[in-house]
């Protein structure tokens, strides 16, 4: 089994990871910042798009 990190780091739809947090959070009684998991997205994507070339 997967665990909680692979899950969500796997999915690729934005939507479908705020909404599995969502029902993850409930069921398992976890306390997850949405406004942080989107910027933490928005995040992931400025660095996939840009070329960084650091030595």
């Amino acid at each position: 089994m997967e665990t909680f990190a692979d899950y969500i780091l796997n999915e690729k739809n934005l939507g479908s990871k705020m909404e599995i947090v969502y029902y993850l959070a409930k069921k398992e009684g976890v306390f997850f910042e949405k406004p942080v998991i989107f910027k933490t997205e928005i995040l992931r994507l400025f660095l996939n798009s840009v070329d960084l070339r650091l030595r």
